[in-house]
Formats: structure tokens, C-alpha cells, sequence
């Protein structure tokens, strides 16, 4: 199963989930149960986990049709190559996820100031796991040249850590 991101116009997630059904595209659309506080009260809220952002089941020869449904901005693309998510990275989510593709806020695999390790090339370099970014994608905070800096990252290159 190989997984493709397509970015999504603002508030348009549910629309372009029914019309990729519809048209028989097998998708995940993450969303996550929140407490918020309304009027005072806490109340529970269902929410995109990665707002404008829906990944796509194997999507190799449709990508024009894909690119031409309303609410569709196109694929998430690195230097002109349409991005693939690491299968471990969706097939987590999914377990974690109800069939809906909903999510409890304790079902994420990071929480932010969680220890992790940011793995580059053959190291690992110890950091604080700050925010998710996008689908595969996270805000960590490491240090550098004895400098605390925010890097972006695939969530493929952290692991979590234990607290000192």
C-alpha cells in the first residue's frame, strides 16, 4: 500500500472525501476527537488531524483526475516528484484510528514536549518533540552547535525516548 498527500482549499476536507468516494479512490481522511473549551464548557470537537491534507491508496495513473475534483489543490510534491508517505507512518495511524479514520488526542504517537530522537544518516540526535507540521511531518526542537534550533522532519526519522 503506497500512500500519496493531496493539499486540500480550507474547510473543503469533507466535500473532497465524499467525491473520492464517490469516484471509488480509496483515501484516509485522519481526524481527531479534541476537548475545546465553548462557551465556558468542555466539549468534545472532531477536527482534521492534518487540516488540508487527505492521503490517497495507491493513486499512480489517476493523478490528473485526482488533481481535477473541487477542493483539490494538487499533490504534495518535493522538487517536482509527488511525495510518498512510508507505509508504517499510515498503517500506524490507521490502528490507532477508528474506521472512520478518527483518532483520540492519546492514540497520536507524539505528544509535544515528549522526548524523542531525531535520527540523521547513521546518528541519533536527541530532541523534544514540539508539533505536528502535516501528514508525515513534525516540529522537533534539537541542539545544534550548543544551540537550541526547531527543525521539520519526516516522522519516519523520530523515535520516542525516556525522560531523564
Amino acid at each position: 500500500m503506497t500512500c500519496t498527500i493531496i493539499t486540500i482549499k480550507p474547510n473543503m476536507e469533507q466535500a473532497v472525501s465524499r467525491m473520492l468516494d464517490l469516484l471509488g479512490f480509496e483515501h484516509v481522511w485522519f481526524r481527531i476527537r479534541k476537548r475545546v473549551i465553548y462557551r465556558g464548557r468542555v466539549v468534545l470537537r472532531l477536527a482534521p488531524l492534518f487540516p488540508g491534507y487527505v492521503f490517497i491508496v495507491d493513486a499512480r495513473h489517476c493523478w490528473q483526475q485526482i488533481e481535477h475534483i473541487i477542493g483539490v489543490k494538487g499533490f504534495v510534491r518535493f522538487g517536482g516528484v509527488i511525495e510518498r508517505v512510508p507505509d508504517r507512518v499510515v498503517n500506524d495511524l490507521r490502528l490507532r484510528a477508528d474506521a472512520k479514520g478518527i483518532l483520540t488526542e492519546d492514540a497520536l504517537p507524539f505528544r509535544t514536549g515528549q522526548p524523542i530522537f531525531l535520527r540523521v544518516g547513521g546518528a541519533e540526535q536527541p530532541g523534544t518533540f514540539l508539533d505536528y507540521v502535516g501528514p508525515a511531518r513534525a516540529l522537533v526542537d534539537i541542539s545544534m552547535f550548543g544551540r537550541a534550533c526547531h527543525v521539520q522532519a519526516r516522522l519516519g526519522e523520530l523515535c520516542a525516548r525516556e525522560a531523564a
